[in-house]
């Protein structure tokens, strides 16, 4: 075995320009498994198709990072937490016991227990089935014949649809629509195709709320196990079809909705230019793009030494596509609280959840204090600063970016306010369950506590609700409101006060 292992070492040394740059970090990285990925260059090497070589190529450079995830739940104090959602009957049972556990334990959230990197445990028979298939449909099925290199390396060849558990879905999936296709009103075009997988894999894999709770993604073979997931699974089960079928398609996310809780991933249909959108359910500040290849502008390249970004931005395979869904504005915004000196970015956040969560940086200019980002949506509250420890420290006040682009800074001013409560939360959809929630009213008897954000969020005062509208008065103006009631998981929205009543956002 050793033998053979240097013999193919050596062939490929030999090949003319095979161990450029690009690929000595990435095999040596490989450890124990480089063996495999270099049998995967010397097969198509040795093939004599330069596209296959070129494609095994373009997989391995961009390896890096990609991988397995297990994530599993911590407590405050790094303590990994007993707790299996999917052990339980429903998503109402699966709450109560994680509610149970947060009484006796604080604060519980999910982080990464394992990864296991694609460059150290990918097979060489793995990713020659995957490219070969790959090849296959696109070089085969009609509406793929105008699809170009780039599009076709960057959007089908991929074997992985994010940290899911790797699975061998071509051959599967390319079987489940052959007798659809041969209907195809107009085998030339992509769309159609596209309807027949998202109605496939609509069948094999439907959203379930408990898959909230299990935060580790599913692979090909658990999905279509258990018939049930979240929108990152089902993302993935329709990007294997599109794939699979040589149908280009974008997975797009965004990693916390703007004016409501949770996020949501989901796949556009990309166009001849590269372009896709979809229908938002709500809105969204930024909208992200996953991608195979390592993008060189990833902030996550350029941070400065020891600085942190928002969980989200942490990744080198993603691109902003926020412009393909919105008008986005772009506009330099002042900082207060300066950041580190060798810093390069300021953050931006979104409050969802309950606390603020970081979505889209800018970079810094040191000596204006000024931070300048790019393509961010309009009709949103957002809140400035630096991410530290995990969490988002306020460079400024709060600021709406109005539809327009103007921006309006809640900093307060002289004077107070009054404000009458009927409701906490308005009227919103959800993507994932593809239904509307009511909007969250004031409810008699109930005890609810108002906040107002002056660096942090400060106590106005406590009051029991009753028949009539719970009435705050001599509140601070221009500032940002949060009415939360007592024992309640803090999902309330955030407001400002326009006219007495609230404006929320």
């Amino acid at each position: 075995m050793k033998v053979a292992i240097i013999l193919v070492l050596a062939l490929l040394s030999s090949c003319a320009g095979a161990l450029s740059q690009g690929l000595e970090g990435p095999l040596a990285s490989a450890g124990e498994n480089r063996p495999e990925l270099v049998k995967v260059l010397v097969h198509y090497w040795q093939s004599g198709d330069s596209q296959k070589y070129q494609a095994a190529r373009f997989l391995i450079e961009n390896m890096p990072g990609q991988g397995f995830a297990e994530l599993v739940f911590f407590d405050g104090d790094g303590n990994e937490v007993s707790y299996e959602a999917l052990d339980y009957a429903d998503y109402k049972e699966a709450r109560a016991a994680f509610e149970s556990l947060e009484k006796e334990k604080g604060s519980i959230d999910y982080k990464k227990k394992r990864f296991d990197s694609d460059l150290q445990t990918v097979s060489a028979d793995f990713l020659i089935q995957h490219i070969d298939a790959a090849f296959s449909a696109w070089r085969e099925l009609p509406w793929a014949a105008e699809m170009s290199w780039d599009t076709f390396r960057e959007h089908i060849l991929p074997y992985r649809g994010s940290n899911e558990p790797l699975g061998l879905w071509r051959t599967e999936w390319r079987e489940r629509i052959a007798g659809d296709i041969l209907a195809m009103s107009d085998a030339s075009q992509p769309k159609e195709a596209a309807a027949l997988i998202n109605k496939e894999a609509g069948r094999l894999v439907r959203f379930r709320e408990i898959f909230y709770l299990h935060p580790t993604d599913q692979g090909y073979d658990e999905m279509l196990k258990r018939g049930s997931g979240r929108c990152e699974d089902m993302s993935n089960m329709i990007t294997f079809g599109m794939r699979a079928n040589a149908v280009a398609v974008g997975q797009d996310y965004t990693p916390a909705w703007a004016t409501r809780d949770n996020n949501h991933a989901w796949t556009a249909l990309l166009g001849p230019d590269g372009r896709g959108d979809a229908p938002l359910s709500t809105i969204a500040a930024k909208i992200y793009r996953k991608m195979f290849s390592i993008q060189p502008d990833a902030p996550t390249l350029h941070k400065g030494p020891g600085e942190e970004l928002p969980g989200w931005l942490r990744s080198t395979h993603f691109t902003d596509v926020t412009d393909e869904y919105m008008s986005a504005h772009t506009f330099d915004f002042p900082l207060i609280e300066a950041p580190n000196p060798e810093h390069v970015f300021a953050s931006l956040a979104v409050f969802n959840g309950g606390r603020w969560v970081g979505l889209a940086v800018g970079r810094v200019n040191h000596d204006s204090m000024m931070a300048r980002f790019e393509q961010i949506g309009g009709r949103i509250c957002y809140l400035p600063g630096y991410v530290r420890s995990g969490n988002i420290v306020p460079a400024n006040a709060p600021f709406l970016l109005r539809q327009d682009g103007t921006r309006h800074i809640l900093d307060g001013g002289a004077g107070t306010c009054a404000v009458a409560m009927t409701t906490l939360r308005p009227e919103h959809g959800d993507a994932d369950t593809q239904s509307n929630y009511p909007e969250l009213k004031v409810q008699s008897g109930k005890t609810y506590e108002l906040f107002f954000w002056d660096g942090e969020w400060q106590s106005h005062g406590r009051k029991e609700s009753g028949d009539k509208p719970v009435v705050f008065e001599e509140l601070p103006i221009n500032r940002l409101y949060w009415l939360v009631e007592d024992g309640s998981r803090k999902l309330e929205r955030i407001f400002t006060v326009e006219n007495g009543k609230p404006r929320y956002w």
